[in-house]
């Protein structure tokens, strides 16, 4: 009786037990949720019970739709081991993990990392969890950080940065495709950084055999390979579509510098190529088939380099390579096409495309402090085409934008669009330029002869290359900044003697300031003033020169700090990662270039 007098008394405790070691069962779904911060029932039903990693979401029949919160997520304890897209589920990244629609994730800013460093021993000098060329990659990472395989025609990944894959493996596949590995299937791929992947044989960020992807919004920066296609490798009829997408600071060390496609036909639309190179041929594109079309569209060439020959493109076989309003280095142009570059479709040019800063601040072309951008008059603004013209650019803002003023929006080349230009501006007259977020002018004073007629304003996506900091410190990081002109009427000359209002955006900062840069004494730094301002917007007064201009809440003499900088405070693997903010506009690579960076495991 003592005895089971004993076991009554027990028996709470052992359902209790009992009770805390079941599993908690899959996610009802169809929308699951991950969060590697989540202390629930993990069991993918709320941000609350979120999955704790991707695998167990990816892996739950229930789930057709994945949501994914910052941070950073590694695909298994093995290198065989990688995410595998399924046909039929959309995973989304860039959540703070408190959504309740998908319109309100900012994947730039909940920066959500899909990394091959499973032994967590690459380095980098950020500490930002990102491989920014393959020589942070110390071995042991993940043949594939992606897999595609299969037909997975409606599969989505959308959001992520996917770095530190190695493929180096002694068989296939693991050779190739050190980023993603795609085989028969034909995903949709939105809003993605490839940074810092390597493949012995092939496609360095992505190998597609006989596969189809969909790629748009999206940069692959200093991904490599010994073999070929340092950041892509289309083989056996892959033949995808990209469209706002840059590449820069690829290395392949045979040939496609960034991009080759053999036996395989792409479609490119609005694409980038800068600062990659091939240790053959074809610094930017090698096309190399027997038949078939490959298309390229609205697209900018310039600043690659080849060993051999084809710095910027490198055409062999039969393969037909159509090139129309695209701006390619040293192939002459429409009135002298050279027939190695390809097919001239017609109003093509061979022409500095004036970047903003092709080799950013520490001069070194490939490197994240770049800007590829388009300058103001930039041969490349308002010839390209609108027909195939995507509605927006890599910055998210609408396309096509009238930079000239000819009342007429053309789709300038490139991953990016130019700045908007009003003329015969008048005393008194207010200006708005809806398609740079609201940028509003006020004309207090004309000048005189030769006097104020245009105004030219083209919003930055990235901080400005003079901030001090990072956002969320109390540096001037701003995730993006204007760059303002005022001209005469022969819309190139700077006016002058003019006295103007200007109102720049903000969200809900508490104390919002409009800053110039160069600013100060002597022009040097930052100059912050504010005027009044309000939830959405702020104004400063009685400016008599155009620069670059940032929004931001003063903190210091010359710093701010500025817009979207919030984290979610709960996850501690994502606070360091607001240093990406140049990295994830898109806008360039790496340190240096590097072919073959291999350590075995």
């Amino acid at each position: 009786m003592n005895q089971f007098r004993s076991f009554l008394v027990l028996l709470p405790i052992l359902l209790l037990l009992v009770v805390v070691v079941i599993p908690a069962k899959a996610a009802t779904g169809p929308l699951c949720y991950v969060d590697a911060a989540a202390t629930g029932m993990n069991n993918g039903d709320t941000w609350a019970d979120a999955y704790p990693d991707l695998t167990a979401a990816l892996s739950d029949g229930h789930c057709t739709e994945i949501w994914v919160a910052a941070g950073v997520y590694q695909p298994g304890a093995t290198r065989a081991e990688s995410f595998a897209l399924a046909d039929g589920v959309a995973v989304y990244g860039g959540f703070a993990g408190v959504e309740m629609f998908l319109s309100e994730r900012d994947w730039k800013t909940n920066v959500t990392i899909l990394s091959g460093d499973i032994d967590n021993d690459d380095t980098n000098t950020d500490g930002n969890y990102i491989a920014e060329s393959t020589a942070d990659i110390l071995g042991g990472n993940s043949y594939h950080v992606v897999t595609g395989s299969g037909t997975d025609s409606t599969a989505i990944l959308d959001g992520f940065v996917i770095t530190g894959g190695q493929a180096d493996g002694t068989s296939s596949p693991d050779y190739f495709g050190g980023g993603m590995y795609n085989a028969t299937g034909d995903p949709t791929l939105n809003n993605l950084i490839f940074s810092g992947n390597f493949a012995d044989d092939g496609g360095g960020a992505i190998y597609n055999t006989g596969s189809d992807p969909r790629i748009t919004n999206s940069a692959f920066l200093s991904n490599a390979t010994d073999g070929y296609g340092g950041a892509i490798n289309n083989y056996s009829y892959s033949d995808p579509d990209l469209t706002n997408v840059i590449f820069s600071g690829n290395t392949a060390g045979l040939d496609g510098g960034a991009l080759r496609n053999y036996n395989s036909w792409p479609t490119l639309v609005n694409v980038t190529f800068d600062g990659n190179t091939a240790g053959e041929e074809g610094g930017a594109v090698y096309n190399g088939s027997t038949g078939g079309t490959a298309t390229i569209k609205n697209t900018i060439m310039w600043g690659n380099t080849a060993g051999i020959a084809g710095p910027n493109i490198y055409n062999i076989g039969t393969v037909t390579v159509t090139i129309s309003y695209s701006n390619i280095g040293g192939c002459g142009g429409s009135s002298g096409w050279v027939p190695a570059c390809g097919t001239d479709g017609g109003d093509n040019i061979d022409l500095d495309p004036l970047f903003i800063d092709a080799d950013g601040v520490d001069n070194i072309s490939g490197t994240r402090d770049d800007n590829l951008r388009l300058d103001f008059d930039s041969p490349s603004i308002e010839t390209g085409t609108n027909t195939d013209c995507p509605s927006t650019d890599l910055d998210n803002l609408p396309r096509p934008a009238d930079a000239n003023y000819d009342t007429f929006s053309m789709c300038d080349m490139g991953a990016y669009e130019a700045g908007s230009m009003v003329c015969s501006v008048t005393l008194g007259g207010s200006y708005t330029f809806a398609v740079q977020s609201g940028v509003e002018i006020n004309i207090d004073s004309l000048g005189s002869f030769p006097n104020l007629a245009c105004l030219y304003v083209d919003e930055m996506g990235i901080s400005h290359p003079n901030a001090t900091g990072t956002p969320g410190s109390s540096g001037i990081a701003t995730g993006r900044y204007w760059l303002i002109r005022g001209l005469q009427s022969d819309k190139l000359t700077d006016g002058s003697g003019f006295v103007v209002t200007l109102t720049l955006p903000h969200d809900s900062l508490p104390t919002p300031k409009v800053c110039k840069y160069p600013g100060g004494l002597g022009g040097a730094g930052w100059d912050c003033d504010a005027a009044g301002f309000d939830p959405s917007s702020v104004t400063r007064l009685g400016i008599t020169a155009f620069s670059d201009w940032a929004v931001g809440s003063e903190v210091g003499p010359t710093a701010v700090t500025l817009l979207h900088t919030a984290v979610k405070a709960d996850n501690p693997a994502a606070l360091p990662l607001g240093m990406l903010a140049l990295l994830l506009a898109g806008i360039s690579g790496t340190a240096v270039f590097y072919q073959r960076r291999r350590t075995l495991s």
